[in-house]
């Protein structure tokens, strides 16, 4: 066991060591250089800009239309726009897990606005859960259809391929991938 003198510190062995650091060249000598180059890296920074100014164009946003056949699609065209994918995966939940293959949805005019009837009451259609027998019976041809607007989005790059059709077959095979 130690001593109780040892465990004891003096007050002077905890005071903190008083250092000397060596004179350094002041830092203020270096500024001119700092200046220099923030100056520098703005000046390239700025001309690459400008260098590239105007050199790009902005895409034109894809016009899909309905095939001649086609008075409407299954949904409007704002909600495809957005919510395709997750329509599909719901779709594929749906019959792979529930085995609910038929949906019936509103019919709409080729703008998208939902018909009704003379009563006023909605006009309803039965669909297939599909995107072989429905979606692609109307888009027949994904090289112009889906790569338009995934090319549009950056969602694939050029020469990419969709991982729909890595499964699904294309019903018209001229059009295919």
């Amino acid at each position: 066991m130690a001593d109780d003198k040892d465990i004891e510190k003096k007050e002077e062995e905890w005071a903190p060591t008083d250092y000397k650091y060596p004179q350094t060249e002041d830092a203020r000598s270096d500024m001119p250089l700092i200046v220099l180059g923030l100056l520098v890296f703005v000046a390239l920074m700025l001309g690459a800009t400008m260098a590239n100014r105007g050199l790009g164009t902005f895409r034109k946003k894809p016009v899909l239309e309905l095939p001649k056949n086609e008075k409407s699609c299954v949904r409007s065209v704002e909600f495809m726009r957005e919510n395709h994918m997750k329509l599909l995966n719901d779709w594929r939940d749906q019959v792979v897990r529930d085995g609910v293959r038929k949906e019936k949805i509103p019919r709409r005019d080729a703008k998208g606005k939902i018909l009704k009837d003379a009563g006023g009451k909605t006009v309803y259609q039965t669909i297939e859960r599909s995107l072989t027998k429905t979606c692609l019976r109307c888009h027949d041809n994904p090289k112009t259809f889906c790569d338009s607007c995934h090319l549009y989005a950056g969602v694939i790059r050029p020469g990419g391929n969709i991982v729909c059709f890595d499964c699904h077959i294309v019903p018209n095979p001229k059009a295919g991938r």
